[in-house]
């Protein structure tokens, strides 16, 4: 178990929604710098520098400390539950605030783990992927639709650098580049051609080489996937009401991948239910789909990217189902979109553009 010892801070629960400014009488506020945050359905977990992972949303309107004495290198936030990677590679996981992250059995050692909605993925340190949690539509994988209460080898002896775990289906990146995606395919959004499901790992078509791949994993209506190739394009596949593919369309069904409009060299993207974003390779931020949730402050759809206002440089983003954060090159996080505590920003308040996460308590 990888823990660090802290001394003096103790986790705060606070009931409500906390204010950001403190007086005399109020918490403390800790100057907060991350690494990366990830947006789960009504909350939003970070991963500072110095390794400590604080959460906010689900009424708690600052980040909040999560362990004391646990530090991580990632983590990903689900609806309500959030797993995080320690530096040895142990995966612990949470619901909303405990303050008691708990160990996932099996010895396992993960480098990266995704929190879908009712299953979770991670990647092995030598390449291999397990799932476990509900796998009705195959989504854990492994040729089943059973249940898997421990962490279940997906099938296929594929070796993966990374893997997204989404609403009922699954997609990750082999160390060749190739995307395989698994599970409810009634949408496209296994990108095979076709909108049948597969129980184990298929291959997307196209012959792209990925270096990531994104699946939403944080609503029941999230069917579509988008990926960042080699050359540093970005193509999505799947089903979109609100121009989420960004091929300029509202209402689409791309059953394979589709170019991402606008001639945009993309270093990561992040899908949604009725949105996405990406980061091009010079830091900007873009948003496409539903109005609202794009950042730009409006509150009409966007069929392709349309720039995030603020001038920000981005490392990062995480979308999710009403609200997107993400990290500057500076290590600061901003979120905008729906309010009640998930922006961070010690008010309960909706924002259409990027708002500065508050100092953290710890």
């Amino acid at each position: 178990m990888y823990r660090m010892p802290r001394v003096g801070l103790n986790l705060l629960v606070i009931l409500g929604l906390t204010a950001c400014d403190s007086d005399a009488t109020g918490p403390e506020l800790i100057p907060l710098s991350f690494i990366s945050v990830d947006v789960g359905y009504d909350h939003t977990c970070g991963v500072a520098t110095n390794g400590e992972a604080y959460c906010w949303g689900l009424g708690q309107a600052v980040p909040t400390l999560v362990s004391t004495d646990l530090v991580f290198s990632s983590l990903s936030a689900g609806t309500d539950l959030t797993c995080g990677v320690t530096p040895v590679g142990e995966t612990y996981c949470w619901s909303g605030f405990s303050p008691d992250p708990e160990l996932v059995p099996g010895g396992f050692r993960f480098d990266q783990v995704s929190v879908g909605l009712l299953h979770r993925c991670g990647v092995t340190t030598t390449g291999e992927a397990y799932c476990w949690g509900l796998g009705y539509a195959g989504q854990i994988g492994d040729g089943s639709t059973e249940e898997r209460t421990e962490p279940t080898l997906v099938s296929g002896d594929i070796t993966f650098s990374t893997v997204s775990a989404g609403h009922e289906h699954t997609c990750g990146v082999a160390t060749d580049g190739k995307a395989y995606c698994w599970g409810q395919g009634f949408f496209g959004q296994l990108g095979n051609g076709s909108k049948e499901d597969k129980l184990v790992p298929t291959l997307v078509s196209g012959g792209f080489i990925f270096t990531e791949v994104s699946v939403d994993q944080r609503h029941k209506t999230a069917n579509h996937t988008c990926g960042v190739t080699t050359d540093s394009e970005a193509y999505c596949w799947g089903g979109s009401d609100h121009g989420e593919l960004g091929i300029g369309v509202g209402q689409a069904y791309e059953a394979t991948p589709a170019l991402v409009l606008g001639g945009h060299d993309f270093a990561s993207v992040s899908t949604a239910a009725d949105h996405t974003c990406g980061v091009t390779t010079g830091g900007e931020a873009l948003c496409w789909g539903m109005g609202g949730l794009l950042g730009n402050g409006l509150e009409e759809q966007s069929l392709v990217p349309t720039p995030v206002s603020g001038g920000l440089n981005f490392e990062s983003l995480s979308t999710g189902w009403q609200h997107t954060c993400g990290v500057t090159t500076g290590g600061e996080a901003y979120c905008w979109g729906a309010g009640g505590g998930r922006l961070g920003n010690g008010t309960g308040d909706s924002k259409l553009v990027p708002t500065k996460v508050s100092d953290g308590m710890g």
